[in-house]
């Protein structure tokens, strides 16, 4: 039987290019963020989930800027094929995650990109 390999994801492309501008081997980025060699490894080859805290940990041991552990985050969300979302807050805050949900599981392709940049836009409108 033949095992299908996962596709290298955007996160562990990014990983792998940061610790090699860095000069770090996988044992040397496994142990100063606290993983093993071998499970580092599985993310950059999107073998194995990002585990929770390690973007940030990435980020505080490697002095990275704020733009670039962003970017970091990006890459995981642009590859994941599910999205949990924990909503704390009033009733309007539900209603409007539930509302986002429903307009971006449309199969309409020109519509969910178009959504994707109003929502941008008035985000950037309102935060700046």
């Amino acid at each position: 039987m033949v095992k299908k390999m996962k596709k290298i994801t955007r996160f562990g492309k990014e990983l792998r290019k940061l610790r090699i501008d860095l000069t770090e081997s996988l044992g040397q980025m496994a142990k100063k963020t606290g993983i093993s060699t071998s499970y580092l490894s599985a993310i950059e080859l999107g073998h194995k989930e990002v585990p929770e805290g390690f973007v940030n940990k990435v980020g505080d041991v490697y002095s990275l800027t704020d733009e670039n552990i962003k970017y970091l985050f990006e890459s995981i969300y642009k590859d994941a094929k599910r999205l949990n979302v924990e909503i704390e807050g009033d009733e309007n805050m539900k209603d409007l995650a539930a509302g986002f949900a429903r307009m971006a599981g449309t199969d309409d392709y020109e519509k969910r990109k178009q959504i994707s940049k109003d929502l941008k836009q008035r985000l950037e409108a309102i935060f700046g």
